[in-house]
């Protein structure tokens, strides 16, 4: 009787198992990211890596404006788009556009207890407006320098967008930097603010330390080709390098953008069509960290920077500017910080790093510990305090 008992045990265990499964999952926290688009980019990843972690203890679910998912997302993150529908009249298309954004964020967030938004203001605004609708907290998670960005022309909305700031439950930064810059625009202090880093999966490589190979080094940049990247500073810098110096250099700048064009007729220009690569948007760009010796972050607005932690964590020095990525490198304590659009300070700083091995080592040997920082287990129970506080 008892053997035969066994596999009934067995099913009843399964199914209370699994009842409580489900009442676990139906009382958990809903949470509603609301996101332009999942398109290859640092918010965006490190959007995906905190929803994987927060999926933990929350349900949460992202909501894109656009119809754009470069990522693979994680079976415990649900993803949905906002509808789309284009007509041959561009502002007919703008306004029902807005009209779906809007009832899109209404009817998701209703049956939500909190909504996050990235900072993008007409975002922010609806979702900020839906919140109080329906009475849920409401967070703007920001990864921009707003005092260095504008992100909006029009005068009405940049107003209202001042007023949501400052009635928000809260605003989470991703650095100092990003506040500090945050403050600038609001021209105050904000007592709703924090700061709080993005997630970074901190498993260190095992490959050694490579001492440089002064005769060549490659250099690597990654972003999105936009203006605020200045990625032609580094391609003048590697101009002077050559000229002047006779350094042997190849660089390979990864990313895709509006500013393409122009950066492939400077390198046309000053002749560095056979050491200085626009390689395009890439998937992996640990694969291209980590077959070269140098990171170099040019950008004018920064507010952190996960290819600056991903060069860390392969052993690679970085030469970054005085931004947010500054910040991750511990204001030069692990990498070489420059002025802003700086190209002197630029030339030296690549210079110093292909002749100066004890410098790069000094920099290098201590990454573990700055990572630290990042990890999930630093990261998480910030936001986890932070939403237990709404």
């Amino acid at each position: 009787m008892v053997i035969q008992s066994v596999p009934v045990l067995l099913i009843n265990y399964v199914n209370w198992y699994l009842m409580k499964t489900k009442e676990r999952e139906k009382n958990r926290s809903k949470i509603l990211f609301v996101w332009s688009g999942l398109k290859i980019g640092g918010s965006e990843r490190a959007l995906l890596t905190l929803t994987q972690y927060l999926s933990h203890f929350y349900s949460p679910k992202i909501l894109c404006h656009q119809h754009i998912c470069e990522y693979p997302v994680f079976p415990s993150v649900e993803v949905v788009y906002v509808k789309s529908i284009i007509f041959k009249l561009p502002i007919l298309s703008k306004l029902i556009d807005k009209f779906f954004l809007f009832t899109s964020i209404y009817n998701y967030g209703r049956n939500v207890d909190s909504i996050i938004s990235n900072e993008f203001p007409l975002l922010s605004i609806f979702s900020f407006i839906v919140a109080r609708l329906h009475k849920k907290k409401f967070i703007i998670w920001n990864h921009s320098c707003r005092s260095e960005l504008q992100l909006s022309k029009n005068f009405i909305v940049e107003l209202f967008y001042k007023y949501v700031i400052s009635k928000t439950d809260h605003i989470v930064n991703v650095s100092n930097y990003s506040q500090e810059s945050l403050f600038s625009y609001m021209g105050k202090r904000l007592a709703n603010s924090c700061v709080i880093y993005n997630v970074v999966e901190c498993k260190v490589s095992n490959i050694p330390h490579k001492v440089l190979d002064k005769s060549s080094i490659t250099i690597v940049a990654i972003g999105s080709l936009i203006r605020e990247k200045n990625f032609s500073l580094l391609i003048k810098a590697v101009a002077v390098l050559k000229k002047v110096y006779a350094l042997n250099l190849l660089v390979n700048i990864c990313g895709d953008g509006q500013e393409k064009n122009s950066l492939a007729k400077l390198i046309d220009t000053l002749d560095l069509n056979e050491i200085v690569f626009l390689v395009g948007k890439v998937n992996n760009p640990l694969d291209y960290i980590q077959s070269s010796d140098l990171l170099v972050s040019t950008s004018n607005s920064e507010s952190f920077s996960l290819v600056v932690c991903e060069a860390l964590l392969l052993y690679k020095p970085v030469i970054v500017t005085n931004t947010g990525a500054a910040e991750v490198v511990e204001n030069g304590k692990y990498g070489i910080v420059i002025e802003k659009n700086n190209v002197e300070q630029l030339v030296a700083a690549i210079l110093e790093v292909a002749n100066n091995s004890a410098l790069v080592h000094s920099m290098v040997v201590g990454y573990e510990k700055t990572l630290s920082r990042f990890a999930p287990e630093m990261i998480i129970p910030m936001w986890r305090l932070v939403l237990a506080e709404l």
